[in-house]
């Protein structure tokens, strides 16, 4: 993660090291030796993917530079979750050593918040209206089974609308284990019927919390002193932001929209499109995964996002 630009380039080794001296950690080695359970945890995690990210991009811009093409000029950006504070780094609304200490505080945070609390799961096959429907079958549920979930704590939300049929959900055990139950088994007939939704498939995820959901509401609250401190300039190309799907200059805003990505749903599916209906006819993506460029893919196919790891 982030050790092939590290070795092709001097800048992007560079900001390796400077992200270690914010963390107090060697985030190069725990990249290329580990221990892999270290970057699991989303403490270490945040940093490195971020740093990561970057690495990538300062590795890209020297080849730009060394090529007699001239390099494309972006028009917006945007980030996935914790890649929403790479997009702000990217866009000049971040400098780097303060990314790298707000993703080292909001990890701690949602290891803190995320500790016992239950975990996420991607179901697959399901529109956003069955979503929707499924999530509140499965509160139904948890009402059923407790009484009152909202007294016994235990929930199911939708956390990540990633593309068309790839919906991720959080909550507590309870929540998944009945979210994995009723989206999976057999509808009756009755059921059927009605057209209650089933899904092709669900996908626990390696995870140390239920992000993105009222269960990160300590560490939202957490983030809200760190955000309160940070210096955040108005962003230098518009960027796309997770909660509302729409851009924001004020960096007050921008603020408010960091720490209510922690407690709401990622709308990543609707961002995708904002940037297609703008003129996005290509793009790059920074740092390892894939991810946005996989996205990318399963909702506008005529795009074509280029992987710079």
């Amino acid at each position: 993660m982030g050790v092939t630009s590290a070795r092709q380039s001097a800048a992007a080794k560079a900001l390796f090291k400077e992200a270690s001296e914010v963390v107090g950690r060697d985030l190069l080695k725990l990249c290329e030796e580990g221990p892999e359970a270290d970057l699991h945890q989303t403490e270490w995690a945040q940093p490195a993917l971020l740093t990561a990210s970057m690495a990538a991009v300062a590795r890209w811009k020297e080849e730009q530079e060394a090529s007699a093409s001239p390099a494309p000029s972006p028009s917006a950006t945007l980030g996935l979750s914790l890649g929403e504070y790479s997009s702000l780094c990217f866009a000049g609304a971040l400098s780097f050593p303060e990314a790298v200490h707000l993703t080292r505080q909001r990890g701690l945070l949602m290891q803190k918040a995320g500790e016992g609390t239950g975990g996420m799961a991607a179901v697959l096959g399901l529109t956003r209206e069955q979503s929707a429907r499924l999530r509140d079958a499965v509160q139904a549920t948890l009402r059923g089974r407790s009484g009152d979930s909202a007294r016994t704590g235990e929930v199911c939300e939708i956390a990540n609308y990633l593309c068309p049929g790839n919906i991720v959900f959080s909550g507590t055990r309870a929540g998944i284990d009945a979210l994995e139950e009723l989206a999976t088994q057999k509808a009756d007939p009755a059921e059927a019927a009605r057209g209650f939704p089933r899904a092709k498939r669900v996908v626990r995820l390696r995870v140390s919390g239920a992000f993105h959901s009222c269960l990160m509401q300590e560490a939202a609250e957490g983030l809200r002193q760190a955000l309160e401190n940070a210096e955040i300039k108005t962003p230098k190309i518009p960027v796309v932001m997770n909660v509302d799907a729409r851009t924001h200059a004020d960096p007050r805003v921008i603020k408010q929209q960091l720490m209510r990505q922690l407690t709401n749903p990622v709308l990543m599916d609707k961002s995708l499109e904002l940037l297609v209906d703008r003129g996005m006819q290509e793009g790059f993506e920074f740092g390892p995964g894939g991810v946005l460029a996989g996205l990318m893919k399963k909702t506008r196919q005529e795009v074509k996002v280029h992987q710079v790891d």
